[in-house]
């Protein structure tokens, strides 16, 4: 039941575009397990506990998803909101980051202007040591933090001519295209090197459109020194709109992908580019 479960939310998630969840009361590990294995759409998930049991707890599954304990689930007013996170900024020993995770009461007084208003009040009260961030980026950062795959694709560069900052935006709703017919090569700079062990490819019918045009032959190369090329995976006959390839992990510092055969009218295109990996 839960295997079923959580590939229908795997399917929600893929259509929605959401890559964070928040579970109610808690998870077991069972549970915890399932979301895991089925939902690789996720970047984390936050645990709610109204009752604040002690036995609920934040946990890593598989190595990579991240389960987040809400500090406070539904916080309901500003004082409340900003006295916590005061209270949890001072208690922090500042050996390595801190994450806390909130959920709250949009419907009250913690609207929008007043999150804002908070955000600038903690920036004024704890100069230089606060952040708040997106839930996607949020996640992002803790398994960087930790040592876990993360998302290069963040913070990675493309050489792809115009238009290629769109395979690095986090979103199919933007499309890549060659700028002609034919074979197409695609080359992303991590920045510095990691080691590489997971790619995500996005294709056009991810983005809406006739899933005809989805990238049908292609490989997957990675270099240390953008001179010397190691094939990490080479698909054919692709029809999915999305492509979720693991590797054997390969030290890299650029991926290269060549589009060898592209969609139904031979332009190729792609939506979006995961790069999951941890840095060397």
């Amino acid at each position: 039941m839960m295997d079923g479960y959580t590939r229908m939310t795997e399917t929600y998630l893929q259509r929605s575009g959401l890559r964070v969840a928040t579970i109610w009361d808690d998870a077991s590990p069972a549970l915890r397990q399932a979301y895991e294995k089925n939902c690789r759409n996720l970047y984390g998930a936050t645990v709610q506990n109204f009752k604040d049991m002690p036995s609920v707890a934040g946990s890593v599954e598989g190595g990579r998803l991240r389960f987040d304990k809400l500090v406070i689930p539904y916080a309901g007013s500003y004082e409340h909101l900003s006295g916590s996170l005061a209270r949890e900024i001072r208690r922090w020993k500042r050996g390595e980051p801190l994450f806390l995770s909130y959920q709250v009461d949009v419907w009250g007084d913690l609207r929008v202007r007043r999150l804002i208003e908070l955000q600038e009040q903690m920036k004024r009260d704890f100069p230089g040591k606060v952040e708040f961030v997106r839930a996607d980026h949020y996640f992002n950062l803790y398994n960087e933090a930790q040592g876990l795959p993360f998302n290069l694709a963040m913070s990675a560069a493309t050489d792809a001519g115009e238009g290629a900052a769109q395979l690095l935006d986090g979103t199919p709703a933007t499309v890549w295209a060659a700028p002609e017919a034919g074979k197409a090569t695609l080359l992303i700079d991590l920045g510095t090197q990691h080691q590489i062990s997971r790619c995500v490819l996005r294709h056009a019918g991810d983005a809406g459109m006739d899933p005809a045009l989805n990238t049908r032959d292609f490989a997957l190369q990675a270099s240390r020194d953008g001179k010397t090329w190691k094939t990490l995976a080479v698909l054919k006959g692709n029809k999915d709109n999305v492509t979720d390839v693991d590797f054997p992990p390969a030290a890299a510092k650029h991926l290269r992908i060549l589009v060898n055969e592209p969609g139904g009218d031979s332009v190729a295109r792609i939506a979006d580019v995961e790069v999951y990996g941890k840095r060397l």
